[in-house]
């Protein structure tokens, strides 16, 4: 712990070491994570060193100013901290993959990664009762707020910097990168499709170079990113990765990762899931340390690979004697397009008014995990205004200008506070990870594609099928895209589909979010439960007697208490199973 004229620095490590550089009497710098420097690799301790090395010979105002200039260049994913007599800096990468959390008291400041360590400093904390029930509905608090009073997180792509004056501590953040579209390239789908395929091949023989000496370990599902990840380290020269998978024995996804993998010549693994062991597992110590961990007060812990991971390091890929490195491929479809504007407002023909209904598409699609709008009609504007908060300016006539602020929204919601965050599981076990999608090349890449070549996934399908699935690794275009409604990738401009495919279509791009999660979970519940039986975490057999008989106990939270109302008797698994968890953790922590 640092404590400097007001200031606590305070960071855990709890599972993951910080690297630290200290000058003595001038300045400590402590670094997590990871960042490439053109193409060169700097796994923590050298990223700490080289940014060291850049400000040590400077005067104090000017090493800050450094600072400043080099953190958008950091392409990678990183947390760091500056401390200096008079001045702390903290600052974390564009997806806020490792988080970092901060308190502004009377006497000063506290920042940490850990939030229990920042509410310990604070006196009485408050849960807030809207940031309560937002973390119920979508699994996650946007913005800066936690689900205390008074407890911030940094948000992506932001820093935060004290200064110690004679009047007291000047407090600012500064956004340093928005994920904002524009400044569109003008070319034709051909020379972007080129660009692409020269780009991943680009940006992965980097993270190849990288991997050396090094087992990369790669969950693989039956969709596109986890495929394509494999599928480039594969075309640039990696031929000792593991895939792994994990579920009900037989599922689809799983069937999918087998046959991507014996593609690719890749070692496969599988962890079998039921009800079961979810029930064991669930209640472990360890699986309560990690919720603990991972959650922060701030979103859901993502569970569902935590027994595979653990699995795995244990058993089959214990012998293995050089560093084992997870590589998720997190997100990569929101870049390629399946996560886009819900069709209502893309079709939208409206010369003004965007300012109303962007706001409400969000709502209808993204605060869905309960189905909170007859029971408490009355959170509806404080959730608006928690939505505008995040949305960046628009003007009301422009649609173009809305449609970007959407994937802005989505972006800093979302993927950042909830998918991301899933690499805690591979921290958890003291093992590294990199998340190749969230490269700055490939970000700033996809920024740059206009929504018509997004759109069903266009300029991806296309560039995978004529320049990346070629080969020896053709077979990947023919095996199916699970869950995408998708036979495979060379059926994917086939417009002949079944009467259930219009009835998913139409639930899919029209209705909103909470009757999209109902529909899937009651079907997954009629069908036998979901492919990795996760609501046996809760309860063995799919009908129990209410949400009570399965450990969450709400009753000392009336905002809980309304979201749930007459649900509490109907059976758990025809839920959203992250609202379970969201539920669950609310019990845990009032």
């Amino acid at each position: 712990m640092q404590k400097k004229q007001g200031i606590i620095v305070n960071l855990i490590g709890e599972y993951q070491q910080w690297q630290k550089v200290t000058i003595p009497d001038f300045y400590t710098i402590c670094v997590r994570g990871y960042a490439f420097i053109g193409d060169q690799y700097y796994p923590d301790k050298a990223l700490t060193q080289y940014l060291s090395d850049c400000i040590k010979n400077s005067l104090p105002d000017v090493r800050v100013k450094i600072l400043n200039e080099l953190i958008p260049k950091l392409n990678g994913c990183w947390a760091l901290v500056y401390s200096a007599e008079n001045y702390v800096l903290a600052a974390v990468d564009r997806v806020r993959s490792i988080p970092l959390f901060y308190a502004i008291k009377n006497d000063g400041i506290i920042i940490s990664d850990d939030a229990k360590e920042v509410l310990k400093s604070m006196n009485n904390a408050e849960l807030d009762d809207t940031c309560v029930a937002e973390f119920l509905v979508t699994g996650y608090v946007t913005g800066k707020d936690t689900l205390y009073k008074g407890l911030y997180q940094i948000q992506p792509g932001e820093i935060l910097k004290v200064k110690v004056t004679e009047k007291g501590l000047e407090i600012n953040t500064k956004r340093y990168f928005r994920y904002i579209f524009g400044n569109y390239f003008e070319a034709s789908e051909e020379e972007l499709e080129d660009e692409l395929s020269n780009l991943l091949h680009r940006v992965f023989t980097r993270y190849a170079n990288a991997l050396k000496g090094k087992t990369p370990v790669i969950p693989v599902s039956g969709g596109w990113d986890s495929r394509l990840l494999a599928a480039m380290l594969k075309r640039c020269g990696v031929e000792n990765a593991v895939c792994f998978s994990y579920g009900k024995p037989g599922n689809a996804e799983s069937e999918a990762s087998r046959a991507i993998a014996k593609t690719l010549g890749y070692k496969w693994l599988f962890c079998p899931y039921d009800k079961d062991s979810w029930y064991k597992w669930f209640r472990e110590e360890q699986m309560s340390d990690y919720i603990d961990y991972a959650s922060n007060y701030s979103t859901v812990a993502c569970l569902q690979d935590w027994p595979a991971v653990r699995q795995i390091l244990n058993n089959e890929l214990h012998n293995i004697e050089n560093d084992k490195v997870f590589m998720p491929g997190l997100c990569f479809d929101m870049l390629a397009g399946i996560h886009l504007i819900p069709k209502p407002l893309l079709l939208s023909e409206k010369n003004k008014g965007y300012k109303t209904l962007l706001p409400g598409s969000v709502l209808s699609n993204h605060y869905t995990l309960w189905n909170w709008r007859k029971r408490c009609p009355e959170l509806e504007n404080p959730f608006l205004n928690r939505i505008n908060e995040i949305l960046p300016e628009f003007p009301d006539e422009d649609k173009s200008s809305a449609l970007r602020a959407y994937e802005t929204w989505f972006f800093e919601a979302r993927p950042c506070k909830f998918v991301i965050n899933s690499v805690r599981t591979y921290e958890f076990f003291n093992s590294q990870w990199l998340l190749p999608w969230w490269d700055y090349e490939i970000v700033d890449f996809f920024l740059k594609v206009k929504l018509e070549s997004r759109v069903e996934r266009k300029l991806v399908g296309n560039t995978l099928l004529h320049k990346i699935y070629i080969g020896g690794i053709s077979d990947l275009a023919d095996i199916p895209f699970v869950g995408l409604q998708l036979p495979n990738l060379k059926t994917q401009n086939d417009k002949k589909i079944s009467p259930n495919n219009v009835i998913y279509q139409i639930i899919k791009n029209y209705a909103p979010g909470s009757i999209k999660s109902f529909a899937k979970n009651t079907i997954a519940y009629f069908s036998g439960g979901h492919d990795l039986a996760l609501h046996g975490a809760y309860c063995k057999s799919l009908i129990p007697k209410s949400l009570g008989s399965i450990g969450i106990k709400i009753d000392s939270n009336m905002i809980a208490n309304q979201i749930i109302g007459n649900h509490v008797n109907m059976p758990v698994a025809i839920f959203n199973i992250n609202g379970i968890h969201a539920m669950f953790y609310i019990s845990r922590i009032t």
